[in-house]
Parts: structure tokens; sequence; C-alpha cells
């Protein structure tokens, strides 16, 4: 049976709301293999405790709510503007503390076989600058764009270390330091971890460093991970071997 990309999208909301309070890695979870945003999600986890931490609060519970404010439907894809309104209770020192907020991203969900992949998660140039929503050719603007990209490219914003590369830049040892240090003692809980987990580890950080993944769809070739997707192992030997 045929799913819906809408229920993609649910389990993504789901998750989006859950990393308010719970970093954990659960059994299930959207289907994304935009590892850009990957890179982001874990360092935006990394400080989101960070902050708990330094002020003494332990989060309490969050509630999400997910509205769809632009929408494109093309053959076997979908891209979506996606409002969500997020509202989080956390307590310090035996004090309910709220606060709430409004992020939009922009989605690009394949159909994969019976099922739907989320392949990028972006912030929209709007959101990103302040400025107003555009007209309604957003989405479709996107999807025409979408067609023409082969493979995704590495956006050295999301790795989150407020550093911005120049064209051909060389590779950065000390983002690579940066990140195996913080993932020395514990798996990166948005990757899978194995038994025997050293080059899964070391791939991981030269990405962060700035090596390109090399996507291939053949896991004998190439260098390459997208993480668990319907149930299929979908990263390359030498990532993880």
């Amino acid at each position: 049976m045929r799913q819906d990309w809408k229920n993609t999208l649910y389990l993504y909301v789901d998750q989006h709301n859950r990393s308010e309070v719970d970093d954990r890695n659960y059994a299930v979870q959207a289907p994304i293999e935009d590892m850009e945003y990957v890179m982001k999600a874990s360092e935006r986890a990394r400080r989101l405790k960070l902050w708990y931490r330094e002020r003494g609060t332990t989060p309490l519970k969050s509630e999400t709510k997910a509205k769809i404010v632009r929408k494109h439907e093309g053959d076997g894809e979908v891209a979506v503007d996606v409002e969500f309104h997020v509202q989080r209770e956390y307590d310090q020192q035996g004090v309910s503390l709220f606060d709430e907020r409004i992020d939009i991203e922009r989605l690009t969900l394949n159909r994969d076989g019976d099922s739907w992949i989320i392949t990028r998660v972006e912030t929209p140039a709007h959101e990103r600058h302040g400025s107003k929503l555009d007209d309604e050719n957003h989405a479709a603007q996107h999807y025409a764009e979408r067609q023409n990209r082969s493979m995704p490219l590495l956006n050295y914003d999301v790795l989150g270390m407020n550093m911005r590369p120049q064209k051909s830049s060389p590779y950065r040892r000390e983002r690579a330091v940066q990140y195996a240090e913080q993932w020395w003692n514990e798996p990166n809980p948005r990757f899978l971890s194995f038994e025997v987990d050293c080059t899964n580890y070391v791939s991981q950080c030269l990405f962060a460093g700035g090596v390109p993944m090399n996507y291939t769809g053949r896991r004998e070739t190439g260098w390459w991970y997208k993480g668990m997707v319907n149930g299929q192992e979908n990263w390359s030997y030498s990532w993880a071997v």
C-alpha cells in the first residue's frame, strides 16, 4: 500500500517536537537523506543541551503545531513550506517557565517506492533575512530548481561553527577536530552506530571538516551516508567499514 507524503511529514513534525526536550534516538524516525541537515541538527542539540545546563533548567515538555503555508506537488516530488509554532515548558529550581517561537522550514520530499523520504531541509531565504513571505511561486520555483540538481552540495553554514569558507576552500582540520572532541565518548544519535564504529566515526569527522560526500547510489563505490531509509541500509561500505 502506497503511503501519502503527509505521513512522512507527520513523523518529521513529531521528531521536531521531541528534539526540543529529548535528544535520544527513537526507533521510529522520519526518513531524512539530507546529511547537511543532520549535522546542523546535531550541533543544535548540543547547544540546546548546554543552554539547559548553564541555566540549571530541566525540560519538561514541548508542544509543536505545524501548518503548511505553501505547497507544490510535482511528479514524485513535493516542496512544502511548513510553519512550526513551538511552545516549551521547563523547570528552573521549582519554577515552571515557558517560551515559544515560530520557525519556518522548506522541506523537499521524494517518492521512494511505496514510501516518501525527506531529501532536503532548508530555511527559506525570506525567513533567514527577516523579510515578508514572497508570492505563491516560491515553492514552485524551488521545485523547478530541484529538478536540475543531481546530488546535494555541502553547505558549511549548517555545521553550526560560524564559518563560511570561500569557493575552493581547503579542508578545515579544526572543524574535524571540533566534531571529534564533541562525539569521542558517545555516538551522535543522528547517525547509526555500529558494534565496531571506528570508520563510521572517522567518516563523520571528515565530513564535518569539509570533505564532500560522493553519492553514487552503489554501496561498493563512492563515499556517502544516508542512514536507514525505509528499512534499507543506505551508506557506502567505505563510510562504515
